[in-house]
């Protein structure tokens, strides 16, 4: 089961009834079922307030110049540090996808980042979380299709961007795919200057459901 659904709107209420109430569902229904493996859609929200402090905020903003050596990496095991209640509720629901791989069956997190129909980032900021439509649909084959062995983990969707600072090496591991695509993400670091809006922080054709 491959959970993408989501409230991507800005009030906080559908964020308990939806996205946290939802996604409750959505595991006890999978272990009603007898599922064995879940994948739930997370999101780079989880720790998007840190792009507000360097050395994140120079990447992306583009200002690839003041971006230190060697480059800083945000990993999946790095603090929690959402900026809003959508975060918030991406967190409860990794939560529990951990739960579910403790006591159901296997359980996968895939924090997905950027995303458009145009399969191109918008601004400079969209550049550093560009994930390509190839790499969204190969990341799902590979973790759809991973070993049984593999319980629970967190990756990061994201294509190899120049100005990416999400770890992928863990994701590589089991023979990632995304390369070289990125270059639709890597003009905006000479082009842009300025990150997107709070828009930016979901990915926007993923819903597949309500709740």
């Amino acid at each position: 089961m491959i959970h993408l659904a989501a409230y991507l709107g800005g009030d906080d209420e559908p964020q308990f009834d939806v996205n946290i109430r939802g996604t409750y569902n959505v595991f006890e229904a999978a272990g009603d079922a007898g599922v064995r493996r879940v994948i739930f859609g997370s999101s780079g929200a989880i720790q998007v307030a840190s792009e507000k402090y360097e050395p994140f905020k120079a990447m992306v903003e583009a200002r690839v110049d003041d971006i230190p050596s060697p480059r800083p990496v945000m990993m999946h095991t790095d603090p929690p540090h959402p900026n809003n209640m959508y975060g918030v509720a991406k967190i409860a629901g990794e939560a529990m996808a951990r739960i579910y791989s403790e006591n159901q069956g296997s359980a996968i997190v895939a924090r997905i980042g950027r995303v458009r129909i145009e399969d191109r980032p918008a601004n400079a900021r969209e550049a550093t979380v560009y994930f390509s439509h190839r790499d969204v649909r190969q990341f799902f084959e590979k973790y759809v299709d991973a070993p049984a062995d593999l319980n629970w983990d967190v990756f990061y969707g994201v294509s190899e961007n120049f100005t990416r600072f999400r770890d992928i090496s863990q994701r590589q591991k089991l023979s990632a795919t995304s390369r070289r695509t990125a270059s639709r993400a890597d003009r905006w670091t000479t082009k842009v200057s300025h990150p997107g809006s709070r828009d930016d922080l979901a990915p926007s054709c993923f819903c597949v459901g309500a709740g």
